[in-house]
C-alpha cells in the first residue's frame, strides 16, 4: 500500500492567546509547524488578550464575547482570502468569539476545535 497519497490541505488555525503564555499556546504553535512540516498550508490568526489593557477595552470586550463583529468580519475575510478546507479552532474567547464558528459556516467551511480548558474559565481568567 501507497501511504504518500495524503491529501494536503489548507487549514485556517485560529486561536485567542491568553495574557501570559500557556500550554494552549506552545500546543498551537507547535501544531501549525508539525501541520507544515508535512506539507499542508497553514495561516493562523491571531487574536491577544493583551490587547485588553484598560477598564474600557475589558467593556468593550465583555460586550462583543458571544458576537465579536470586527472579529467576524476579519475571520470572513481570510476565510475568503486563504480558502481553507477547514478552519481549526483552539480557544476562540474572549475575543475572537464564537462568531468563529458562525463564519466559517456561512461561507461553508467545516470545522473543527480542540478542546483546552472550559472556555468560562478562559474568558473569568483573562479579565481578572
Amino acid at each position: 500500500k501507497n501511504y504518500n497519497l495524503v491529501y494536503k490541505m489548507n487549514i485556517l488555525e485560529i486561536h485567542n492567546k491568553y495574557k501570559i503564555r500557556g500550554g494552549e499556546n506552545v500546543v498551537f504553535d507547535l501544531e501549525s509547524n508539525l501541520l507544515r512540516a508535512n506539507g499542508h498550508k497553514v495561516q493562523q490568526m491571531v487574536f491577544d488578550n493583551r490587547d485588553i489593557v484598560n477598564v474600557f477595552d475589558k467593556a468593550k470586550t465583555l460586550s462583543s464575547v458571544m458576537y465579536n463583529k470586527k472579529s467576524a468580519s476579519v475571520i470572513g475575510d481570510a476565510i475568503k482570502s486563504f480558502s481553507p478546507d477547514v478552519v481549526h479552532v483552539h480557544n476562540f474567547y474572549p475575543i475572537a468569539s464564537p462568531s468563529v464558528f458562525y463564519m466559517a459556516n456561512r461561507l461553508g467551511v467545516p470545522t473543527i476545535s480542540t478542546p483546552g480548558k472550559s472556555n468560562s474559565e478562559k474568558c473569568v481568567f483573562d479579565f481578572v
